[in-house]
């Protein structure tokens, strides 16, 4: 009796401990600083392609796939990280629905906390040529929303974006609503 205890009880902490994971992106927590998420990155020769005032670019492998783009937006007021996306180059719809159930399969078993929002954008039918489109977004989203969570979008026929798979990392950060005063007011 005294061992189903200890197990249940083993059981339910790791349990616990697995789904506070915190999120991380290339090995490295999103929750911090600008500064130091390139430093992170630059240790793993990763340098950005562009940079643009709260805005950094950069060509990745990520989750097995090369040639990613991942763009970092940060507060510049206190350098802290916004949002982390990781775009993936669209090669046809069956390549991206592969990498899109990959990837969710990926993170489901780290993070376990799946919620599937299904089709975000649902069947929308329009005439093209005489033939009907359907415009259709998938997304999942992992992690605890009022911490810091991620979202795996897979666009197809999309009005919005382009067709393809993205991933977005979201921090516990806010942007800075500071409003600096004119002279001339």
């Amino acid at each position: 009796m005294k061992k189903t205890i200890i197990v249940l009880c083993v059981l339910f902490f790791t349990g616990i401990c697995s789904a506070q994971t915190p999120l991380s992106v290339l090995g490295i927590n999103p929750n911090t600083t600008m500064k130091e998420f390139n430093l992170a990155l630059s240790k793993k020769g990763v340098r950005p392609t562009q940079t643009a005032e709260g805005l950094y670019e950069y060509k990745v492998k990520y989750a097995g796939y090369s040639n990613c783009r991942m763009e970092v937006k940060f507060n510049i007021g206190n350098d802290s990280i916004l949002k982390v996306t990781i775009e993936f180059p669209h090669e046809s719809i069956a390549k991206d629905k592969a990498i899109f159930e990959n990837l969710t399969k990926q993170f489901k078993d780290k993070y376990g906390n799946e919620s599937d929002l299904g089709e975000a954008l649902i069947k929308i039918k329009e005439e093209y040529e005489g033939h009907p489109i359907r415009r259709t977004r998938y997304e999942r989203t992992y992690g605890q929303i009022k911490i810091n969570y991620c979202e795996v979008n897979w666009y197809f026929d999309d009005d919005e974006y382009e067709d393809g798979v993205e991933v977005k990392y979201y921090t516990n950060a806010k942007d800075d609503f500071k409003v600096s005063v004119s002279s001339d007011i």
